[in-house]
């Protein structure tokens, strides 16, 4: 399936995770009176992270700890929510760009690291 991408939508912003789904706004940062930008969905795959813990004020007593985080790549097919000022339509297939793929994985990694101290 050739399925287009949004490379002109360079920021990332409201990543959440529903139900084992990312959901996600890609927009342009162009100082615009109509500003462009889709809500979107994707499947994520789950990988495990190594994050440091220490639970003293002692930095000897720092270990790693695996947890599970979600991430998305450039292959997975994303489907858009909804969108103004982008050609696009609902439930729209279509794979991010290597720039929003990174963005996205650093929400979701945030995301995995505040979960595990709540």
């Amino acid at each position: 399936m050739n399925a287009v991408s949004f490379d002109f939508l360079n920021e990332v912003g409201d990543v959440e995770i529903k139900n084992g789904v990312v959901y996600f706004k890609l927009h342009q940062t162009l100082n615009s009176s109509s500003p462009a930008y889709i809500t979107a969905c994707i499947t994520p795959k789950v990988t495990q992270i190594s994050v440091e813990v220490n639970h003293t004020n002692d930095p000897r007593n720092s270990f790693d700890q695996d947890i599970d985080c979600y991430v998305v790549d450039c292959e997975s097919i994303a489907l858009v929510d909804d969108f103004d000022n982008v050609h696009a339509v609902q439930d729209m297939p279509f794979i991010l760009t290597g720039s929003q793929e990174s963005k996205i994985n650093a929400y979701l990694e945030d995301i995995a690291k505040d979960e595990m101290v709540a």
